[in-house]
């Protein structure tokens, strides 16, 4: 999904369908992440009950994307109004060669919102894939996503990960074996928490059985 982004020329600030915006304010509750969520989580639903097993993955796949971005501190960042406004203000000096390199700085140089953004990311992904993700799942986790629904339930998770102020500290300290150990131990396994409960609820609503295994049953 992100692929779109690169393809339309990092343009950030659009109301272009087809290049939708992927950031979330959990404290304001402010962006299109729920929207998404929330639309394919609905065509999740209906794939699954029509035994679509294609689109059903593609729905399932998109509704983690969403969930993924909604939940990584980097987007929860304004960055695209930052980009916005570092571009007008660059756009103010007539010398247009001084112009270009204020806008490119702000986005692009040390700190700055593009370059914050992408470290943050690349970051993160490392981690991923030096450290296995042990997420735990309970049933009564399942249960209250169940009363609450898909987006509500995103959105209280969405908080929880804010109030840690990750991406603040990066911002201020880079990356240090404190905020490692936090992405590792707590924000990826609750990332991977929450997107499996989200499509354990869309296959219950769909009115399918989660099967599991022997083993596991009992053990239970």
């Amino acid at each position: 999904p992100d692929g779109i982004k690169v393809k339309s020329g990092l343009k950030y600030k659009t109301t272009d369908d087809h290049n939708p915006s992927h950031l979330y304010d959990p404290h304001a509750d402010s962006g299109e992440v729920p929207i998404h969520i929330a639309n394919h989580y609905t065509a999740l639903v209906e794939s699954l009950k029509q035994g679509d097993l294609i689109r059903s993955a593609f729905e399932a796949s998109w509704a983690a994307h969403y969930i993924g971005d909604g939940l990584t501190p980097a987007h929860h960042f304004p960055l695209e109004d930052k980009i916005a406004e570092a571009a007008a203000k660059a756009n103010g000096d007539v010398r247009k060669y001084v112009a270009s390199a204020r806008k490119n700085w702000a986005i692009w140089g040390a700190k700055g919102h593009m370059s914050t953004h992408m470290n943050f990311e690349l970051g993160i992904a490392f981690a991923l894939l030096v450290f296995p993700i042990r997420p735990e799942f309970d049933d009564l986790e399942l249960a209250h996503a169940m009363q609450v629904g898909a987006v509500e339930y995103f959105k209280s998770e969405a908080r929880e990960v804010a109030s840690l102020d990750l991406y603040e500290r990066f911002y201020q300290e880079g990356w240090n074996n404190d905020l490692a150990g936090m992405i590792k131990n707590q924000l990826a396994p609750q990332t991977a928490r929450t997107i499996g409960v989200i499509w354990l609820m869309a296959l219950l609503e769909a009115g399918k059985q989660i099967v599991v295994s022997e083993s596991h049953a009992a053990a239970a």
